[in-house]
């Protein structure tokens, strides 16, 4: 099973990084994304990065596009938010199709 598991999730991730180098525009929308979920829970960078277990500059670099995220922080960003993974992703395809 953990074998398995460890497969499964190196797949995610690997498909995550090559999609992340193919749709750099894909990652601004992604960090309006995790701005407004976070903003929208009265959470600070701080407070998230705390409750994360990284960085406070971390959350900023993410924000500002200047780190691409994993897979596996996407999962954990919206677990710790109470968000759905597929209606985040959801969200920021919806905005990678109209910006405006």
């Amino acid at each position: 099973y953990t074998t398995l598991v460890n497969y499964t999730c190196g797949v995610y991730t690997n498909l995550w990084t090559y999609l992340s180098k193919m749709m750099q525009g894909w990652i601004e929308f992604f960090c309006g994304v995790l701005e407004e979920h976070r903003a929208s829970r009265g959470l600070t960078q701080e407070a998230l990065a705390e409750m994360l277990g990284v960085g406070k500059g971390y959350i900023s670099q993410l924000e500002n596009g200047r780190k691409n995220p994993s897979l596996a922080w996407l999962i954990r960003f919206a677990h710790i938010l109470g968000a759905d993974v597929g209606e985040l992703v959801k969200e920021i395809a919806r905005r990678e199709m109209d910006p405006s």
